[in-house]
């Protein structure tokens, strides 16, 4: 269930992840690949393995109830949806800014395919499509309830009487 909110809220702020200024490529394709790209690759990979190893650990060394099992599948559940979204911004964001680098061909293309790597461990992420359906169910559900009557609201306020 966690993984399904993280997803929605995710939706939910897809704007302000995807132009925020390490996503967009602004820092330049050094500090990009280098320390998003390659270091935030491999910190999310080994975080998201660490979580899911401790939590199923956890669950076998305890009693071994149904309760454990669902919380070590939650818990695999939650590091896909945050290792997607992770995985996204990596690949967006050294894709990005190896189209603006102007120095070296060779860099620039070894970069972008380099960043493949990011996109097809994300798109792994999908083989497990359950967090992301859920996930969509619960924004769809939350924007028609409530966020679309606060907008009809926002806009009518902004309108000045004929």
């Amino acid at each position: 269930m966690l993984a399904a909110i993280l997803f929605a809220l995710a939706i939910h702020y897809r704007k302000a992840i995807y132009n925020s200024k390490i996503v967009r490529g602004d820092y330049g394709l050094p500090i990009s690949f280098w320390c998003f790209g390659l270091l935030g690759y491999f910190t999310t990979l080994g975080t998201i393995g660490l979580y899911v190893f401790t939590r199923i650990d956890k669950s076998q060394s305890a009693s071994g109830d149904i309760l454990d099992a669902f919380s070590a599948m939650s818990a695999i559940n939650t590091a896909i949806v945050v290792g997607f979204v992770l995985l996204m911004s990596i690949f967006l964001s050294v894709w990005r800014a190896a189209g603006r680098y102007k120095k070296s061909f060779i860099l620039k293309w070894l970069a972008r395919y380099l960043s493949i790597f990011a996109l097809s461990t994300a798109m792994a992420c999908l083989l497990r499509p359950t967090p992301f359906i859920f996930g969509l169910i619960i924004y769809l559900a939350i924007y028609f309830i409530f966020l679309r009557k606060f907008t009809r609201i926002k806009i009518s306020e902004n309108e000045t009487p004929a």
